[in-house]
Formats: C-alpha cells, sequence, structure tokens
C-alpha cells in the first residue's frame, strides 16, 4: 500500500488545505501491514494514514483526524504525542 491518507473503505483521501493528525501510531513490520490496518479500521471507522521512516524503514499506520487550523492541529499532535502533522497544503510535516 502506498504512503498516504485513507478512507473506512481503504480509498485514498486528499484535500486542498488544513492539516492531519494522528491519535496513536503503530509500527508494524511491511509484510504484517495489512493485518495492521484490519486492526485499526475494526477500532477506527475513519480516517487513517500509512508512512514509512525512510531512515528506518518501519512501517506506522495511524487513525487521523482533520484540522482546519493550525494551531488547533499542533494542540491535537502535542495532546496525543505525535512528533508531527500533515499539511495538505505544503504536503509536509510540521514537527509538533
Amino acid at each position: 500500500m502506498e504512503e498516504g491518507t485513507y478512507n473506512q473503505d481503504r480509498q485514498p483521501v486528499t484535500r486542498s488545505h488544513g492539516y492531519q493528525v494522528g491519535l496513536w501510531t503503530i509500527t508494524t513490520a511491511p509484510q504484517d501491514l495489512e493485518s495492521t490496518i484490519d486492526d485499526i479500521l475494526r477500532r477506527w471507522a475513519f480516517e487513517w494514514g500509512v508512512w514509512t521512516n525512510e531512515k528506518t524503514g518501519d512501517c506506522f499506520v495511524e487513525p487521523c483526524v482533520w484540522f482546519a487550523d493550525l494551531e488547533d492541529a499542533l494542540d491535537f499532535g502535542r495532546l496525543h504525542n505525535q512528533i508531527s502533522v500533515w499539511c495538505w497544503t505544503t504536503m509536509t510535516c510540521i514537527d509538533v
């Protein structure tokens, strides 16, 4: 599965603006990705993201929520111990 944000039907989600923030993160081996996604979908019926740490090769899956306002996204990210939020406008991570 490609890195990105998906809905409960495993369809890609894109937005023209705003910020995506994870709730919790699950680290998984690439071969276990599909079963990890199944687990997320059993617990969280909304959007979720998949990404890989380029330095370590670790694969991550996390349920996530969208915010229009950066400060709200950063506050939520801090509350949930996230290291960054995704900016849809610039398609980059912003450190929390």
